[in-house]
């Protein structure tokens, strides 16, 4: 028969089982737009696509959550006031069933950065990248996120990328780099090789005069991310 110890033991690892799995769950639930590879700890890393809002009225940013696949009661919404509108440009991070996690394509110092969530897959057309029509040159030159810079120039058919970043830790300065080459398929570049848990990966997405840009933390120290969206300078 098991003694209080031994019960005691097996109560709090049930609750550290279950803290684990619900939080878990809750993690694969949430949409950080840009941000997604954090809360997904780069595993899937996210997709990067293009998209636009489709069908007829507002599109509210909703929880995610099964009970509200199929439905768009007030319940499931984030907010009466976030929401897109058909014809608004989005960026698609990562999928759920019955949604998409997407981020209102808008450069920083602009209205609405900050809009991100889940959305009902059947409100998004998605672009195919293979599809899209961009030219090589329109992707060169030096593109800027505050202190952090991004510089594309041309090789032949491949772009050359040049990334520089830096975070402020406490009272250390860690620095991060970019530097590789790559064929962009069109309107996506993707740069990094070999495993994506121990070598530096960033996925580049070009919508009209804005670059959107994920990493996986691993290029540069602690903190150190490329992620964000780019203007060109």
């Amino acid at each position: 028969m098991p003694n209080f110890k031994q019960v005691a033991r097996l109560t709090w690892l049930s609750i550290v089982l279950i803290l684990w799995v619900t939080q878990g769950a809750r993690a694969a639930n949430e949409c950080w737009g840009l941000r997604q590879v954090d809360s997904f700890n780069s595993e899937p890393f996210p997709t990067l696509k293009a998209g636009k809002i489709v069908g007829n009225g507002a599109a509210f940013f909703e929880e995610g959550g099964s009970q509200c696949a199929s439905s768009s009661a007030p319940v499931c919404r984030k907010s009466n006031k976030l929401h897109l509108l058909p014809g608004d440009t989005v960026v698609v991070m990562a999928t759920i069933p019955g949604y998409l996690c997407v981020q209102y394509a808008n450069l920083p110092q602009q209205k609405y950065y900050e809009y991100y969530g889940w959305v009902p897959a059947r409100r998004v057309k998605i672009y195919d990248p293979s599809k899209m029509k961009v030219s090589l040159d329109s992707w060169l030159g030096t593109w800027r996120n505050g202190s952090t810079t991004i510089v594309l120039s041309r090789q032949g058919r491949r772009l050359l990328v040049y990334g520089d970043a830096a975070k402020q830790v406490l009272a250390t300065t860690n620095f991060g780099q970019i530097k590789d080459r790559s064929i962009p398929v069109g309107n996506t570049l993707d740069v990094g090789e070999g495993d994506p848990k121990f070598n530096c990966y960033a996925k580049f997405l070009k919508i009209r005069n804005m670059l959107f840009a994920v990493d996986n933390y691993g290029c540069g120290g602690q903190d150190v991310t490329f992620t964000g969206i780019y203007a060109r300078k």
